[in-house]
């Protein structure tokens, strides 16, 4: 699997918080449920990572961090490669 497809796994979770202001994202939640993880799991990263990492907090994953191996912009939607700005 490349990495634009595990990109796409992950962007097909349903994400329930963020903290992003638009140009520093630390943090994007996703439930703490069997399918999230089937999903982490696919894309190489299983049960122990995620708790030796401590993304796990109070029913939820922090995703971000393993996102950002794959892209670098978080768009408040779905993780993507940060769009060019345009040059003058």
């Amino acid at each position: 699997m490349n990495n634009s497809e595990k990109l796409g796994l992950i962007n097909t979770m349903i994400f329930i918080d963020d903290d992003a202001d638009g140009e520093n994202c630390s943090c994007v939640k996703v439930e703490d449920n069997k399918i999230n993880r089937d999903i982490l799991c696919k894309v190489g990263f299983d049960s122990e990572y995620l708790e030796e990492q401590d993304l796990i907090k109070k029913g939820s994953i922090n995703v971000a961090g393993i996102a950002f191996k794959y892209c670098d912009w978080w768009d408040g939607d779905c993780f993507t490669d940060k769009p060019e700005e345009d040059e003058e």
